[in-house]
């Protein structure tokens, strides 16, 4: 009861005096919870984002032979993501071979200055062309590949052995491969060496062998053989491929990733048809890889560009060592967001040190100072 009657006698001027010292004390705690708020700001949430995809086109016309890479996987430049079959081009004849065109050519040009790609001088002098008919004039059957026996049929003793390389319009010819023969010597054809005539199949006249050209179609992808190497039938002597190419480009037949970066997607497989100028793949390349957070307006005054800021994972382990960023730009548009009670600004960011442990689509925090200044 003394303390209530004590409270009673305080006078009017007492109380004003009380509310000037809690009004004080009030405006004091206000200031000291402003300060310590920006001594210590709070991280805004960030999202590990690319500002801009790479589509690789391909310049070669052709089948997938292989793919080297799958989504997700993170390329280095001149990396190889899928190699296109060749045309390959084989010798027509055995012999020597005079090579003109050289790898990167196109095989037009080439043609168009010495007539083919290559030549091939043939090692056999002659050849017989004539009709499948046996010793009665009868057809026989041939075939190309088929091996034979010769004889000369001026004096019954010059002999030697040919291979029939085309059938065509009820005429075969026949490679001559080794043999003893003269120029003006006509030959009889026989399937067997003991030169059987029931096993006739053919009488013709030799013929001086010409040389023989190889060509192709598109840009010459590699080279197999030189002038002056001897080549057997069925040898490889280059590769080409269809396709638009710069002067000086090499490995025609394959796709490279022009940068570092991650496969975005893949759209082609092994086995199937491409054209030239197609989309084959999409990448992020890391030079475009950023830091995209949403700052709120009433804390956009401290974000400056080109100032460091602290990158953490959202989810991970407090003792991580942050990742230091760059403040590169910042938005002037407000970014539409499902919060209503204040507006948001795009702040981007550049990792300036190895960023290869963060992932794209990674949830992230961005602190204006050091969390965890003790973190070497």
């Amino acid at each position: 009861m003394g303390s209530f009657r004590a409270c009673q006698h305080i006078t009017c001027k007492e109380r004003k005096a009380m509310r000037k010292v809690v009004s004080l004390l009030l405006t004091a705690l206000i200031v000291l919870s402003v300060s310590a708020a920006g001594a210590e700001s709070a991280p805004v949430e960030g999202k590990v984002v690319s500002t801009q995809s790479y589509a690789i086109v391909s310049q070669v016309k052709g089948v997938i032979e292989q793919i080297r890479f799958s989504v997700g996987d993170h390329v280095n430049a001149n990396d190889c993501l899928a190699t296109v079959a060749t045309t390959k081009v084989y010798a027509p004849v055995t012999g020597t071979v005079y090579m003109w065109g050289k790898e990167g050519q196109n095989t037009q040009s080439v043609a168009d200055q010495y007539g083919a790609v290559a030549y091939i001088e043939p090692s056999s002098p002659y050849t017989i062309t004539t009709n499948p008919v046996d010793a009665n004039g009868m057809p026989v059957s041939v075939h190309p590949g088929q091996k034979v026996y010769l004889i000369c049929v001026n004096d019954g003793k010059k002999t030697g052995e040919g291979v029939i390389v085309s059938v065509s319009n009820n005429e075969y010819t026949v490679r001559v491969e080794k043999s003893n023969f003269q120029p003006s010597d006509k030959i009889s054809i026989y399937t067997t060496p003991d030169h059987q005539k029931n096993n006739r199949i053919g009488r013709g006249f030799l013929k001086k062998t010409e040389t023989v050209s190889a060509t192709g179609t598109g840009y010459i992808v590699k080279t197999h053989v030189s002038t002056g190497d001897k080549v057997n039938y069925g040898d490889l002597l280059f590769e080409t491929i269809e396709g638009s190419f710069m002067p000086g480009a090499v490995s025609l037949n394959q796709v490279f990733f022009p940068e570092n970066g991650v496969i975005e997607s893949i759209s082609v497989s092994r086995g199937q048809e491409i054209s030239e100028n197609q989309t084959i793949a999409v990448f992020y390349p890391d030079s475009t890889m950023r830091i995209r957070a949403l700052v709120p307006e009433r804390s956009l005054y401290e974000y400056q560009i080109g100032e460091t800021v602290y990158i953490t994972y959202q989810n991970g382990n407090v003792s991580q060592r942050p990742f230091i960023g760059k403040i590169e730009k910042i938005s002037q548009i407000p970014e539409q967001t499902e919060y209503t009670y204040d507006t948001y600004y795009t702040v981007y960011i550049i990792i300036t040190e190895n960023n290869h442990s963060l992932f794209y689509g990674m949830n992230v925090l961005v602190y204006l100072q050091n969390p965890y200044q003790d973190i070497p």
